[in-house]
């Protein structure tokens, strides 16, 4: 039987996010699942450390993830999103530097 492999920080960073969005928020299986996309990519961009994430880093992720799109004079959920993220130095979401969860 072969040895169990230890776990990248990638990996144990989805565990424990998916363990306390279980336990904190009652997430679903299937809603976690289509997290995993998007954060496997923001740790790729960002590193696996949240201590690093600042909000302006943050926002440059979030926002290099929205692709524009004409509408017919109304926003879309991506301007939407876009407007949203460019507040987040406005909000108590992040502080010191570094994302706050599980708090």
């Amino acid at each position: 039987m072969p040895a169990p492999t230890t776990p990248s920080p990638s990996e144990r960073l989805w565990s424990e996010f998916t363990e306390w969005m279980r336990a904190q928020r009652g997430t679903m299986s299937s809603t976690l699942i289509s997290y995993r996309l998007p954060i496997s990519a923001l740790l790729q961009n960002l590193g696996t450390d949240p201590q690093t994430f600042t909000a302006e880093r943050l926002r440059h992720f979030l926002l290099s993830q929205v692709k524009p799109r004409k509408t017919l004079g109304f926003a879309t959920p991506n301007e939407e999103f876009a407007k949203l993220v460019a507040k987040l130095d406005d909000t108590n979401d992040v502080s010191n530097g570094g994302v706050r969860y599980g708090t």
